[in-house]
């Protein structure tokens, strides 16, 4: 997945990264894991495809995922996962 956007860090001063409906295509990168300061990430309505890197379980502050409307795959695994490492973090796949 790129992302290509005038103001991206200043979602990343917010902690919240929200890209719904911007016709991003491919796969989300592993790196996504890198920003563990991230509290909420909305990828709602786009073209993306393939597994849900794992390393987005371990984001320590993540309280919001929403990766509904796209091509993911491994979805039921991922859910487990999340019930398991992030309980408290609302999500939508």
């Amino acid at each position: 997945m790129t992302i290509v956007h005038p103001h991206f860090h200043l979602f990343l001063l917010d902690r919240h990264l929200d890209f719904h409906f911007n016709h991003l295509t491919g796969s989300i990168p592993s790196e996504i894991g890198n920003l563990t300061a991230l509290e909420s990430l909305d990828l709602l309505n786009n073209q993306l495809t393939g597994p849900i890197p794992s390393e987005i379980g371990q984001l320590p502050a993540l309280e919001g995922l929403v990766l509904s409307n796209n091509q993911i795959t491994d979805v039921d695994v991922f859910k487990d996962i999340m019930k398991e490492k992030v309980p408290d973090c609302y999500v939508s796949l």
